[in-house]
């Protein structure tokens, strides 16, 4: 059996940074973790220099900076905590040799619904 639950930067509705984790209803130890991110400060500190106004610029820099870019989800904030459940699960013989069979988590996400249809 395995617990997922998830927690983010800020309390709301609307955030930015959040963070998944799947640990071992038996020894209680977090089996793997998933940190979403819908920002990267280095590309918002580009959007305040108006990128339109220096595209070539713009687009000679995101070329070199793409690969490092810490945005890897483009969802809502309310999609994060599913988001990263599919992707830990996903991976989840791939990565540990491990077949989750039973869900433990909140009864107010629906995080159980979109594993359950992978």
């Amino acid at each position: 059996a395995v617990s997922f639950d998830s927690s983010w930067k800020t309390r709301g509705f609307y955030f930015n940074l959040g963070f998944g984790s799947a640990i071992s209803a038996l020894t209680k130890k977090i089996l793997d973790y998933e940190l979403l991110n819908r920002i990267c400060e280095k590309c918002a500190r580009w959007s305040a220099k108006r990128r339109e106004e220096n595209l070539d610029d713009y687009q000679k820099w995101y070329d070199s900076h793409k690969a490092n870019c810490r945005i890897n989800h483009t969802g809502s904030s309310q999609s994060m905590e599913p988001a990263a459940a599919k992707l830990i699960w996903n991976r989840s013989v791939e990565k540990h040799k491990l077949c989750y069979t039973t869900f433990i988590g909140e009864g107010d996400s629906k995080c159980f619904q979109q594993v359950c249809e992978m």
